[in-house]
This record gives structure tokens, sequence and C-alpha cells, in this order.
């Protein structure tokens, strides 16, 4: 569940020195919490999402996103990629639409444990990862 909670902090932050405290405090969250590095359980998973979404909550102010994404060598990102159209979504996407593409479609996380994670409908993910996609794939890079 770590390796997810640094993808997330990462692609939503854009901030590679905020992304390591917010993983610290999500750690720290989920132990209290009881926790297990299971990801397999949707209870975890449930718990991951709803400690992700308030951490990021601290955290998305304080950030101050990079113009162009790069890693001090912590994450080890292909070399080539093109960070254009995620930057110009991550400037022009509503927060939610964004929280919920990176939760349902880059971390694989399905509709249903995504909305009982964040307290909302399937519906509501489903809607704000569509809405989110379509924005995404009419950028240009």
């Amino acid at each position: 569940m770590l390796d997810r909670a640094i993808i997330f902090f990462y692609l939503a932050l854009l901030d590679e020195a905020k992304a390591k405290e917010a993983i610290h405090d999500v750690v720290k969250s989920l132990r209290k919490k009881g926790v297990q590095n299971n990801p397999e359980q949707s209870e975890n998973l449930e718990r991951l999402i709803s400690t992700l979404h308030s951490v990021y909550d601290n955290y998305a102010s304080k950030a101050r996103p990079m113009g162009t994404v790069f890693s001090s060598g912590n994450l080890v990102l292909p070399t080539g990629l093109n960070w254009g159209r995620w930057l110009e979504f991550h400037r022009q996407a509503d927060k939610n639409d964004l929280l919920a593409v990176i939760f349902n479609k880059i971390l694989g996380i399905s509709e249903d444990v995504v909305a009982r994670g964040l307290g909302v409908s399937n519906g509501t993910v489903r809607f704000r990862v569509s809405k989110g996609l379509r924005l995404l794939g009419g950028l240009n890079a």
C-alpha cells in the first residue's frame, strides 16, 4: 500500500518534498488505525483512500508544483516521458476529478472501493473519473 501512497502524492502534489512529508503522515495515521499492509483487503484500501484524501487536503495548499516534473532520485521515472499533458491536467482539473482519476485509473482501485473510501456514491466517482478523463484526453501536450 505504501507504493500506492508514494505514487498518489507524487502525481497529486507534484512537489517531491511535500510528497515525502505527506507519506510520513499517512504511515503514522495508518499505524494508529491499525491498518495492515495488505492491499487485497478492500477495508484497508478504503482506509488508505480516506487517509490519502485527508492528508492531501492538508498538503495541497503547501505544495509548490514543479514546472517540470523531475525526481531527486528517490522515485525512478522513465526517461523521455512527456509530462506536458499531466501538468496541464493538474492545473485545469477540479481537485475531486484529479484525485478520482489517480485513485481509479492510475492506482487501479475499483470505483466501488474509491467511493466507500471517499464517502461518496459509485456514480459520483464514475462521473468524476469520466469528467477528468475527458479533460485529460482533450489536452494538447
